[in-house]
C-alpha cells in the first residue's frame, strides 16, 4: 500500500502534465508481476506467493511512474506546508475523497460477507462473477477518468467547456463497453468456464452475477468519470454523499433478495448479490448524472 500511495503522487503530476502512458502501464505491471508469482511460485509457496508478487508489483507499479515523471525533468524536493492553498481544509478534504473512493470497495466486501452466509461455493462464484463483469472499470473507466481529471480541473467553472470535456468521456464509454456488455451478457457461461474451468452450481451462480454486473458495466465506467467533475469543480462533498446513498440502498437490496431466496434452499439466493451489483453501477451514475446536470449545466444556460 505504501509503495502505490507513492506510486500515486507520481501518477498525479503526469495526469497534471496530460501524459498517461506511465499511469496506463503501471497497473498492467502490477497485476502482471501477481499472475506470474502465481503462475512460477504458486504450488510452492501457496498463499504467500500472492503477498511477494504484490509487493514487487506495487513496486514497479512505482517504478514505472517515476521513472516517467524523471525523465519527464521532475525533480524532488522538501517542502514544509507549501503551497498553502494545499493544505486549506486538508484534513476534511482528505477524508472525503478517501471515504469516496473507498465506496466501491466497501460495497464488494460487503456483499462477499454476505455470499459467506449462503449456499455452498456462494463466495468463489461471486467473486469470479463480479471480478470478470468490473474488468471494464479496471481498464476503461479509471482510465478514461484520469484522463479527463486534468482537462476538468484547467476548466474549473467553466461548465460549458466542461460539458463537452464530459460528453467526449461519455460517448467514449458508451461505444467501448456496450459491445462488451452483449458480449458478456450471451456467453457469460462460456466465458466463466473458459477462465476459471469451473462448472455445476457455481458455473450457474457465478454467471448469473457476471450478467447482472457487465450489464451494468457501462454505468459502472461512467461513475468515476461523472464524480471527477465534482472533483475538479472542488466538490467533494457530494460524491461522498452519493455513494454513501447508493452503498447503503444496494447492499440493503443485496441482503434482502438474497435472504427471500436463501429461504427456499436454492442456489438463486446469490441473485440478491447480482442484483446489488446491479442497483450500484445504475444507481450511481444515475445520480450522478442528475446531479451534474442540475448543479453545474443548467447553472451555464
Amino acid at each position: 500500500v505504501f509503495l502505490l500511495g507513492v506510486s500515486s503522487v507520481f501518477s498525479a503530476k503526469m495526469q497534471l502534465r496530460e501524459k498517461f502512458l506511465s499511469v496506463a502501464l503501471a497497473p498492467i505491471f502490477y497485476t502482471g508481476m501477481i499472475c506470474v508469482g502465481l503462475y512460477f511460485f504458486g504450488k510452492e509457496w501457496g498463499l504467500i506467493a500472492v503477498g511477494v508478487s504484490a509487493i514487487v508489483g506495487a513496486g514497479m507499479h512505482m517504478l514505472a511512474n517515476a521513472f516517467a515523471y524523471f525523465i519527464d525533468k521532475g525533480t524532488l524536493g522538501f517542502f514544509w506546508r507549501k503551497p498553502e492553498k494545499a493544505w486549506k481544509n486538508f484534513g476534511s478534504d482528505f477524508v472525503l475523497r478517501t471515504t469516496n473512493n473507498a465506496a466501491f470497495q466497501i460495497n464488494q466486501s460487503a456483499d462477499v460477507w454476505i455470499a459467506s452466509f449462503l449456499v455452498s461455493g456462494a463466495v468463489s462464484a461471486f467473486s469470479f462473477g463480479t471480478n470478470v463483469g468490473h474488468v471494464l472499470l479496471s481498464i476503461l473507466g479509471f482510465p478514461v477518468a484520469h484522463s479527463l481529471f486534468p482537462r476538468l480541473t484547467k476548466a474549473k467553472h467553466q461548465y460549458e467547456t466542461q460539458k463537452k470535456i464530459l460528453l467526449e468521456g461519455i460517448g467514449m464509454i458508451i461505444l467501448l463497453t456496450v459491445p462488451v456488455a452483449v458480449i458478456g451478457l450471451i456467453w457469460s457461461r462460456e466465458i466463466l468456464h473458459l477462465l476459471f474451468g469451473i462448472s455445476g452450481d457455481m458455473l450457474e451462480m457465478g454467471a448469473m452475477v457476471l450478467r447482472w454486473t457487465i450489464v451494468s458495466s457501462p454505468f459502472a465506467c461512467l461513475t468515476p468519470v461523472l464524480s471527477r467533475l465534482f472533483l475538479a469543480n472542488d466538490d467533494v462533498k457530494t460524491p461522498t454523499k452519493i455513494s454513501g446513498t447508493v452503498l447503503l440502498v444496494a447492499t440493503g437490496t443485496a441482503a434482502f433478495i438474497s435472504l427471500f431466496f436463501f429461504e427456499r434452499g436454492s442456489t438463486e439466493s446469490i441473485r440478491g448479490l447480482a442484483i446489488g451489483n446491479f442497483i450500484a453501477n445504475t444507481l450511481s451514475a444515475g445520480i450522478f448524472l442528475l446531479h451534474a446536470w442540475r448543479q453545474f449545466f443548467l447553472r451555464s444556460r
